[in-house]
C-alpha cells in the first residue's frame, strides 16, 4: 500500500511538472526578436486620426500578427507579445479601422516590410470609404453560367 501511494504521488508531481513545461512553450515567443515599429496615421489633408486601430497581419510561413492603436496626435507604436515590443520582422498586411470600428482606405501600399532596426511607418488614410473584408466578397456578383 504505501509504494502505491508513493508512485502515485511522484507521478502526481511528474504531471505537474509536464503540464508546467507545456504552459510555457505554448506562451513562448518561440525565440522570435521584435523590432520597434511606429509612425502616425493621417487623413490626406494632414489631419492626426485619433483612436484609430491598426491591424498588422504577416505574410509570410511565419506569420505574426501586431497591433497599435493611435494617440490624439495620431501617433502609434505596434505590439506584438508585450506592450509596445513591435513587431517581428517580416511582410505584413495592414488594415486600418476608425475608432468606431469602421475600417479606412490606406492611400498607396497596404503591405509592410519591417526590417530588423527600428521602422517609422506613416499611414494616410481617407475615412469610413473602405468595405468590411466579409461585405466585399458577398457583393460580387457569381460567375456567369454558359
Amino acid at each position: 500500500m504505501e509504494c502505491t501511494v508513493r508512485f502515485l504521488q511522484k507521478s502526481g508531481v511528474l504531471c505537474v511538472a509536464a503540464l508546467l513545461l507545456v504552459g510555457l512553450a505554448g506562451c513562448s515567443s518561440q525565440g522570435a526578436k521584435t523590432t520597434k515599429v511606429t509612425g502616425k496615421v493621417a487623413t490626406a489633408d494632414g489631419s492626426p486620426v485619433k483612436g484609430a486601430n491598426l491591424s498588422f497581419q504577416g505574410t509570410g510561413s511565419k506569420a505574426y500578427q501586431a497591433n497599435g492603436t493611435t494617440k490624439d496626435d495620431g501617433s502609434y507604436t505596434v505590439s506584438t507579445f508585450s506592450e509596445g515590443d513591435g513587431a517581428v520582422p517580416g511582410d505584413y498586411a495592414v488594415t486600418i479601422s476608425d475608432a468606431e470600428g469602421v475600417p479606412m482606405t490606406i492611400d498607396g501600399k497596404p503591405t509592410v516590410t519591417v526590417g530588423t532596426s527600428s521602422t517609422t511607418l506613416d499611414f494616410k488614410v481617407t475615412k469610413g470609404t473602405a468595405p468590411p473584408p466579409a461585405a466585399a466578397a458577398t457583393d460580387a456578383e457569381p460567375p456567369a453560367t454558359p
